[in-house]
């Protein structure tokens, strides 16, 4: 699909309509569960998705969404096997955010950003196994993308800074995180986070 198509297309009219709001009762949104799966949706979904995700992830966007929904339906029933079946992808997941912190600023390298998409594969296959995978994904496997992965941290300007985890001034310019999505994005001005929480 090219992208100059996919702003009428079925996977972007599914997406930009999705909410996992939508489909909780109150109770589930304001757990830890619910609140990681809005910050999931939030990392998938943003201003500019349809033209930023690659394929062939793009068309993978509804299977993630659809899995959010199986894993919160079985989460309500039973959060204990759910916490203890995040524990391997969280650990990743940490795992992937020094990764991606560790790039330079603007998008993120089609390597490092395809290890974001296979920990979604493994959140399928944990939490939604009957959803399928698109490609054979496994912890093992995800750490060994990770150690493949090459780092090379070339500031542009000598006044490159990071002010903590929320901004980052790069020549003059001003840079959000987009963790697991773009590294650092960059915007006109300092302003909200564009993810869930501000």
């Amino acid at each position: 699909m090219s992208r100059a198509t996919r702003g009428g297309g079925a996977t972007a009219a599914f997406v930009t309509s999705f909410t996992v709001e939508n489909h909780l009762d109150r109770d589930i949104w304001i757990t830890p569960i619910g609140a990681e799966v809005g910050d999931q949706l939030d990392n998938l979904v943003f201003d500019g998705f349809i033209a930023f995700t690659r394929d062939p992830w793009y068309d993978q966007l509804p299977r993630y969404c659809r899995a959010m929904l199986a894993r919160l339906g079985s989460a309500s029933a039973n959060p204990t096997k759910d916490a203890q079946a995040a524990e391997p992808i969280d650990a990743l997941l940490a795992d992937f955010d020094d990764l991606c912190e560790a790039q330079p600023p603007g998008r993120l390298p089609d390597v490092v950003d395809d290890i974001g998409f296979l920990i979604e594969e493994l959140r399928v296959q944990t939490f939604a196994q009957t959803l399928g995978t698109s490609v054979t994904v496994s912890p093992k496997r995800i750490r060994k993308a990770m150690a493949d992965a090459t780092v090379t941290l070339t500031p542009t300007d000598a006044t490159s800074l990071v002010l903590g985890t929320r901004w980052r001034i790069d020549g003059g310019a001003w840079y959000i995180p987009c963790r697991r999505r773009g590294g650092w994005r960059r915007c006109l001005r300092p302003g909200p986070h564009p993810g869930r929480g501000g």
